[in-house]
């Protein structure tokens, strides 16, 4: 499903009066000043779909509305599902302007009414998740993310296009859709495989294609992939990764226009993308700090978690938040073969349950 083309034309990208956007904000304070734009455009999003679901349109403020929107996006237009999925992106840039000004004792106004902000929901909590002291989490899948600048470099959008298509031929030509924000939710392909049995074995599936937002700096597109198909994929993506082609006389030349972001899926969002990550090619700037919240590890989050939503696991009064935490496996048992790929003749491990013979 493709955005439609006057959101992503009218996607605030700049704040008024700042001068900041956000792809080329490289500071928290021009991060703060450019998100000035995502607190309004997730009321005015929320605004425009609350009336489709009348659970959501009885609730009194946009914030309630909108995390109700998220939980019910599957009964929402078409029209209001990407905006609402495109929403959901911006919506940690606007509880840190929320957060800002709740700060300094401060009301903002809404394009429609005034707004009562919640406390900040910022609790750093991270259940398993501490990087100083915590092992390791078991990673449930991975990521991949390519991210390309589509206002300064004609280009990228081209070769991320390119580059997608000969992935997909080369991999999986039957991809399918990930299930609706399961970007911020899902340990692993849903549709696929319910699990946690076989959830190494998911198929992948692909996001749709989204304007800047959340921690990324720039467009991207992303996939979910699973432990056993990251094993084949990697050394083709480093060998295949987009490069520039043949520099322009007297234009300037762009090094690696599309940056590719390879990071595990362990509930731990922060990590998984600051500390356990990767990058196929030169990397991007990226905003992890509106990552930061009361994470779980090996736990799924519902949406968004405690980034911009109260999903405090409070005791007495259940799990207000994260949905199902799952026990690491302690063992597999797969047939795994190396193979040479003939389009790019680097070596993959290919991998197949055990009930499934091995060519």
């Amino acid at each position: 499903m493709l955005l439609p083309l006057l959101l992503l034309i009218t996607s605030p990208l700049l704040v008024a009066g700042h001068g900041v956007a956000l792809h080329t904000a490289t500071t928290k304070e021009e991060v703060l000043a450019s998100s000035g734009h995502a607190f309004n455009f997730a009321q005015t999003i929320t605004a425009e779909c609350n009336k489709e679901v009348a659970v959501c349109a009885e609730l009194n403020d946009w914030h309630s509305k909108s995390k109700c929107l998220m939980e019910h996006i599957e009964e929402l237009s078409e029209d209001c599902q990407d905006k609402v999925l495109n929403m959901a992106r911006h919506m940690p840039h606007a509880q840190l302007v929320m957060d800002d000004a709740s700060s300094k004792g401060l009301e903002l106004s809404g394009p429609d009414e005034e707004v009562s902000l919640p406390p900040s929901f910022g609790n750093q909590t991270w259940k398993g998740c501490n990087f100083s002291y915590d092992p390791l989490p078991y990673v449930w899948s991975y990521h991949i993310h390519l991210m390309w600048n589509d206002l300064t470099d004609n280009s990228s959008r081209a070769l991320q296009q390119e580059f997608h298509d000969k992935m997909v031929k080369e991999f999986f030509p039957d991809i399918k859709k990930c299930r609706f924000l399961s970007f911020l939710t899902d340990l692993w392909n849903k549709n696929s495989v319910t699990g946690p049995a076989n959830h190494e074995f998911a198929e992948t599936c692909s996001f749709a294609p989204l304007p800047p937002g959340g921690p990324f700096f720039l467009w991207e597109r992303g996939y979910h992939i699973s432990p056993t198909t990251f094993h084949k994929m990697m050394p083709w993506l480093a060998a295949n990764r987009p490069r520039t082609p043949v520099a322009i006389p007297f234009k300037k030349k762009h090094e690696n226009p599309v940056a590719i972001l390879v990071h595990p899926n362990t509930g731990c969002q922060y990590n998984d993308l600051n500390h356990w990550s990767m990058w196929a090619g030169k990397s991007k700037p990226l905003f992890y700090d509106i990552l930061r919240g009361c994470v779980w590890a090996a736990c799924e989050d519902k949406v968004l978690g405690c980034i911009v939503f109260n999903h405090l696991h409070t005791p007495g009064a259940g799990n207000q938040g994260y949905g199902t935490c799952y026990e690491a496996p302690k063992a597999m048992s797969h047939t795994c073969t190396y193979s040479i790929e003939a389009t790019s003749n680097t070596s993959t491990m290919d991998c197949k349950k055990p009930t499934e013979a091995v060519v």
